[in-house]
């Protein structure tokens, strides 16, 4: 099983602990911007770290269960297959 994704995570001090890039980012960047662009800035690149974060927790998640296989495998063809998953959900 994977830790919690940032989003899912109950304690806010966990999240925060969890998502140091995204705080950084926002002191960083957004304080150079009007009140209206750092809400629709600050909206857009959270969505951004959401698809990231999901995109890595798939692969993670595949890697996991392809890893799995490989302690029990009998027949490559499920090792192949969950190998390609794997693959497939890299992080780009």
């Amino acid at each position: 099983m994977l830790p919690p994704s940032v989003q899912d995570e109950p304690q806010l001090e966990l999240r925060v602990a969890m998502a140091p890039i995204r705080i950084a980012w926002a002191r960083r960047y957004l304080a150079m911007l009007s009140p209206q662009i750092q809400q629709l800035a600050g909206h857009q690149e959270a969505e951004g770290f959401v698809r990231d974060e999901r995109a890595t927790r798939s692969f993670a998640q595949a890697y996991v269960s392809y890893r799995r296989a490989l302690v029990n495998a009998t027949v490559s063809a499920e090792l192949t297959a969950l190998r390609d998953q794997a693959a497939r959900r890299r992080v780009r």
